[in-house]
């Protein structure tokens, strides 16, 4: 069995200030490896907040690191090196688990043909609901 997890990314709106994107990202996990996979993102964690000072409840933005608009992690003292060199220890861990990622991407001529945000947000789930099932079919 396993596990699917969703999270997205920009906004399902059409108006002037919106993203020119809307991303549907799913990470697949084995049920059987769930409990290791915890384990070792509960771990990384800890060593952001040892090595970094980014406490544990603090979510990690890939936007926010690169960026920092909103100073999120300036507050903890990180520098733009140091944001980066998180965002690269972050993809070094992440490529370093057993799981799998899915995503669905639908730039702003699409969200403008799809018109609504029903519609963009049914079709990126349409879309992201077939690649899993492809998963499960391999």
């Amino acid at each position: 069995m396993y596990i699917l997890y969703v999270d997205e990314s920009g906004d399902t709106g059409v108006e002037k200030g919106s993203t020119p994107y809307f991303f549907l990202t799913g990470v697949i996990i084995n049920t059987h490896e769930w409990n290791d996979i915890y384990e070792n993102l509960y771990q990384f964690r800890k060593f952001l907040k040892e090595e970094y000072k980014l406490p544990i409840t603090v979510e990690l933005k890939a936007f926010w690191l690169l960026n920092d608009d909103e100073k999120i992690y300036r507050k903890f003292g990180l520098t733009t090196p140091k944001r980066i060199e998180i965002f690269q220890k972050a993809l070094e861990f992440i490529s370093s688990l057993s799981l799998q990622i899915i995503n669905i991407y639908i730039n702003e001529a699409g969200k403008e043909k799809l018109n609504t945000k029903k519609e963009i947000e049914e079709t990126a789930f349409k879309f992201l609901i077939q690649r899993f099932h492809n998963f499960l079919e391999d």
